[in-house]
This record gives structure tokens, C-alpha cells and sequence, in this order.
């Protein structure tokens, strides 16, 4: 019959199988080494989350106060 048998071809498969995920481990790998790297070179923000939040009020209250000056000078005809 020349064939394998059960036992071999059982064997067969299960190699197979190894090495479909070996290939599958190789390549999450490479997608972890990708994903360090691109975390790597994110820049860092060295503010901590209250005083970017100080600073961005203090900003908008200054525009705030920017564009209602603008407009008394305009209504007073003034540019």
C-alpha cells in the first residue's frame, strides 16, 4: 500500500500544526517588537494631567478675555 498508517500520518499533522504556530508566535513577536518601537519613539509629555489642565483653563480664560476686549473696542469704534 506504500501509505503512512495512521500512527504516521497522525504525526504528520501534528508537526504540521507545530509549525503553523511557530510561524504564528513568529510573527505576534514581530508585531510586539513593532509596536515597542513605535512607542519608543512616541515623544513624552512631561506635564502631568492637573497642570495641563491648569494651563489649558488659564489659556482659554485668556482668550476668553481677549475676544470680549475685541469686541468693546469694536462697539466703541475702535479697532
Amino acid at each position: 500500500m506504500g501509505g503512512l498508517g495512521l500512527g504516521g500520518v497522525l504525526w504528520q499533522r501534528r508537526q504540521s500544526v507545530r509549525k503553523e504556530q511557530r510561524a504564528l508566535a513568529m510573527v505576534q513577536q514581530m508585531r510586539m517588537q513593532q509596536a515597542e518601537a513605535r512607542y519608543q519613539i512616541e515623544p513624552s509629555d512631561p506635564l502631568d494631567p492637573e497642570t495641563f489642565y491648569e494651563q489649558r483653563r488659564a489659556l482659554t480664560l485668556l482668550h476668553s478675555v481677549l475676544d470680549r476686549l475685541q469686541a468693546e473696542f469694536a462697539a466703541a469704534g475702535r479697532r
